[in-house]
């Protein structure tokens, strides 16, 4: 053949009968590689959206857990603030009331040493000192 010996045709007969089984070869393996890759790729890209999707109930859950946690921090510090001018209030009064009480205190002394010192008038009318400690009481 081509003016080629025997051999050399047998030679490079069975060379080409060699590189065409072993190309037979790689694309059968090629072929199954990439089926093989296929089914590897959609298996992740279903397990990304089953992650995915559990991703965004979390994100979801999370954002509503954030949302009452903002709410209820709000509730508190009102409830806080409120307890706070409550307790500020109370201590004015009680500030008032201590003054109130130690006027008192002082009225009620000048009562009883008016009372020991003045003298018996039977049918006199009502010192003016003793009327003014007197009111209010």
């Amino acid at each position: 053949m081509f003016g080629l010996s025997d051999l050399v045709t047998k030679i490079i007969a069975g060379s080409l009968v060699a590189v065409v089984a072993t190309l037979g070869v790689m694309l059968a393996i090629k072929s199954h590689d990439a089926s093989h890759f296929r089914k590897l790729y959609e298996q992740q890209t279903k397990l990304t959206a089953d992650a995915s999707s559990k991703l965004d109930i979390s994100n979801a859950s999370i954002g509503r857990l954030q949302s009452d946690l903002a709410e209820m921090t709000a509730q508190s510090e009102a409830r806080a603030k409120e307890y706070a001018d409550t307790k500020a209030e109370d201590a004015q009064r009680i500030a008032d009331m201590d003054r109130r009480q130690k006027s008192d205190a002082s009225r009620i002394d000048t009562l009883k040493h008016l009372a020991a010192t003045l003298p018996d008038q039977p049918g006199c009318k009502v010192p003016t000192a003793v009327a003014a400690q007197l009111e209010g009481l």
